[in-house]
């Protein structure tokens, strides 16, 4: 890594250094209130640390002064002075109106000094700053509800998704209130993730991107800026770039937003999720709502923005390619009867492919092989399955260019993922043999329908037609020799055929060349390849492990902003995995009970995998929660 200088002004060091003086610049300028956008959450937390820290260290300063101390004095003596002349007068009165109006005629009303100073926050004079009890309780559990809660007080507050729920909706409607002419009505600034950015009412006088990011393009930019100018307060908004490079500014705001576009948007998960949806639907009007529902997803502009017959063949037949592979899988039973497997997918279909992938292990039994290991301890087991899905869901890939020392395992973690066990590996082989086999059968026969329709005569990029008109084809032997040789291909793009292949298809990025006029949502495919070769980052498995976050940062390098979304999102899975399971369990007891009444046997299961998810589940979930309270 190349060390940037200290006095760099695009690095994290001199954003925190330097940021309380451009926000105090912007308060003598009557900028306020402002949004501090970072996409990183780690720098996102050094700034409000900074902040909040170097407005109390210099409060403390200017408290131990021999000028403020004098002040303090002072006002000590006139507090007593207030109240001797009080005690007085309610003892010359002798009715409670007489009382009233001996302490309406003192002159002089002293106050005692502020807790905190206005100088040394960013509250205005008129603010009135009163914080929720309910919300210092719930602060108390946060390892940084003291930074939190001492921000807000000087008017600061600081939003993104690690922090805890109750204070970002306080955030938001403490702002919304406009008790104060700052960003959080009692803070006078915010600094924040993107997650203000979309569907928040939080608008500003200033917006102050901090620092560069690789997800900082030209329209987030636009939407980020868009809080600055307030509608009805403000003629114009602010924008301040805070270490951005002049290249980088000139792209943001020079550059053309991309056309808000779609991509054909059936995918399994989805598929499946609407067959569940009809087949849940009990009475005629039940069945005739979800068929309006399904019906209008499909149908809205930004999926049928064209309304062609070719989108509605195309929809039809991919609906078919899913219902073949559900069969074919055991989702679906030949008369369309849904099957128990449908419901763990349906639980996990924000993990796409991974889902069926992982149902279908479920039902090779390789699953239940770690649950039922007699060699394996329970620490064993969930060392073992954690091994699994992180391999399934995470995938963190190590660059190859890290050296062997910097994945030696250290501060509790091991870096590197274990390899997958062999039998996983033949079970997902044996999954993808299958799929491969079925996808390819439909995709030829109905590559062989738009042939009729739609000739695959047209260059990808230049939009050329070939081979041109027959009459203007050479008529020497070498053509028709070339004719003679030519592969015969239907589903593979005739511009990939010239290369040797042919309609056969042996991996998930090889149906990237099928023929241009099928739409095929390639990255939903039920497929998945493993390379021995390859490193992923043990990061969920040795968060199991030792259980600190931290470490992660050090150790596997999870980017200080991202590793409390990689927890949440792992622990989600976890728990879907657990639901479906029991969902699944559920309706396999279900269809064992309806089999065995005419024999009057009794049905009891308990399912070894489905007992050790949720032990794993509750204990996973338990040291992420004790860390994010």
């Amino acid at each position: 890594d190349v060390t940037r200088p200290v006095d760099d002004c695009y690095s994290p060091s001199y954003l925190g250094t330097h940021l309380l003086g451009l926000l105090s610049n912007l308060a003598m300028q009557d900028k306020m209130p402002c949004i501090v956008f970072s996409l990183d959450r780690g720098i996102v937390n050094a700034l409000m640390s900074s902040i909040v820290t170097t407005l109390v260290a210099s409060q403390e300063a200017y408290q131990n002064t021999e000028e403020y101390k004098k002040l303090k004095r002072g006002n000590e003596k006139k507090l007593k002075a207030q109240s001797k002349q009080q005690r007085k007068a309610e003892s010359n009165s002798t009715t409670k109106e007489e009382k009233e109006a001996g302490q309406s005629e003192t002159i002089d009303v002293v106050e005692e000094l502020p807790e905190i100073e206005l100088a040394f926050s960013f509250l205005d004079m008129q603010s009135n700053l009163v914080i929720d009890w309910r919300l210092e309780r719930v602060l108390e559990r946060d390892p940084n509800g003291p930074l939190l809660l001492e921000g807000l007080k000087r008017g600061i507050g600081m939003h993104h998704a690690g922090l805890p729920l109750a204070y970002r909706r306080a955030v938001e409607q403490l702002f919304r209130q406009k008790q104060l002419r700052v960003v959080i009505s009692t803070a006078n600034v915010v600094i924040s993730t993107a997650t203000l950015a979309l569907g928040i009412h939080m608008p500003c006088r200033s917006v102050v991107f901090a620092g560069s990011n690789l997800w900082l393009h030209p329209l987030s930019y636009r939407q980020m800026a868009g809080r600055a100018g307030r509608r009805g307060f403000d003629p114009v908004g602010n924008v301040v770039f805070f270490g951005v490079s002049d290249t980088k500014m000139k792209h943001l705001m020079s550059s053309r937003l991309p056309s808000l576009t779609t991509e054909f948007p059936v995918s399994f998960s989805t598929i499946l999720r609407c067959l569940l949806l009809y087949a849940g639907s009990k009475t005629d009007q039940e069945k005739s709502d979800a068929s309006k529902a399904i019906e209008r997803l499909f149908t809205v502009p930004l999926y049928n923005h064209q309304k062609s017959l070719a989108y509605t063949e195309h929809l039809r037949h991919h609906f078919r390619l899913a219902v073949e592979y559900f069969v074919s899988n055991g989702y679906m039973n030949i008369d369309g009867k849904l099957r128990p497997p449908t419901a763990l997918a349906a639980h996990l279909y924000f993990q796409e492919p991974s889902n069926f992938i992982f149902v279908d292990l479920v039902q090779q039994g390789v699953f239940h092989a770690i649950a039922t290991d007699p060699e394996l301890n329970k620490a064993g087991k969930f060392l073992k399955m954690l091994n699994v899905l992180a391999h399934l869901f995470t995938q963190t890939r190590i660059p190859s260019w890290y050296t062997d020392e910097q994945v030696t395992p250290r501060l509790g973690s091991k870096i590197v993922l274990d390899p997958l066990p062999q039998e996983f590996v033949d079970a997902i082989e044996a999954h993808n043999e299958r799929t491969l086999s079925t996808l390819s059968l439909y995709l030829r026969a109905y590559a062989s329908e738009v042939e009729k329709r739609e000739p695959d005569v047209f260059l990808p990029a230049s939009r050329l037609e070939f081979p041109g008109k027959e009459e203007d084809k050479p008529s020497e032997t070498f053509v028709g020799t070339l004719k003679s040789l030519r592969i015969p291909i239907t589903a593979r793009s005739a511009f990939v055929a010239v290369s040797g292949h042919d309609d056969e298809f042996d991996s998930k990025t090889d149906f990237y060349n099928v023929r241009e006029s099928i739409a095929l949502n390639v990255k939903n495919i039920p497929l998945k390849h493993f390379n021995e070769h390859d490193r992923f980052n043990a990061w969920a498995v040795d968060f199991w492990r030792h259980g600190d976050h931290k470490v992660l940062v050090r150790a596997n390098k999870i980017g200080g902003g991202n590793y409390w979304d990689y927890l949440k999102s792992f622990c989600l899975v976890i728990q879907s995995i657990r639901v479906g399971l029991e969902q699944m369990q559920d309706q396999k007891e279900i269809e064992a009970q309806q089999a065995l009444v005419a024999a009057e046997e009794s049905y009891q299961a308990s399912d070894p995998l489905v007992n050790l998810m949720l032990q794993l589940s509750d204990e996973y979930r338990k040291k992420f929660t004790s860390i994010y309270a």
